[in-house]
């Protein structure tokens, strides 16, 4: 028997989004895949933002690309793996790697790019299949739980207890 996740209304939305998200992840690898684009999908943003640059240090792809130390570090042992990117001393500060793309990893790179643009085309489509531009929702999600949390909205959605205090 199945767990009934509707019958508690929105309140398993993050469950929700998490089980799209993987679904996402396994369409899109599945078509990086026949389309011969070896990167992890874990690992575009990264892969694009080293195209864009010649050389970043990990503290560098980290802010960009908004993920911490350690998660780039990880993402970075798959990709030199795959020979795709290359650690290489700092001419300014020997104590520094910076990261860059190898020649088989900018190759993937422009290949995945072009991907990229058939792909923002067909969600959307599916968002207008839809009826809605999840992306824009999505950001617009985003920006009214970072103006006012969750929290406050379930403390303020919450019923008022009368004060052990309060006079009649």
């Amino acid at each position: 028997m199945q767990f009934e996740y509707d019958k508690y209304g929105s309140a398993f939305l993050d469950m929700r989004l998490h089980k799209l998200r993987i679904q996402i992840t396994d369409q899109m690898d599945l078509a990086f895949e026949t389309h011969g684009i070896d990167i992890p999908s874990t690992c575009i943003s990264l892969v694009l933002y080293l195209l864009e640059r010649p050389t970043a240090s990990i503290a560098q792809l980290a802010e960009g690309t908004n993920y911490s130390h350690q998660l780039i570090s990880q993402r970075l042992t798959q990709l030199e793996a795959l020979s795709f990117s290359k650690r290489v001393p700092d001419t300014r500060d020997r104590r520094r790697m910076l990261i860059t793309l190898t020649p088989v990893g900018i190759k993937q790179a422009r290949k995945l790019e072009k991907f990229l643009a058939v792909t923002s085309d067909v969600f959307d489509g599916i968002f207008e299949e839809i009826g809605i531009d999840l992306q824009a929702a999505v950001t617009a999600a985003r920006a009214a739980i970072s103006t006012r949390s969750i929290l406050n909205r379930i403390i303020d959605a919450q019923p008022q207890k009368p004060s052990k205090h309060a006079t009649s």
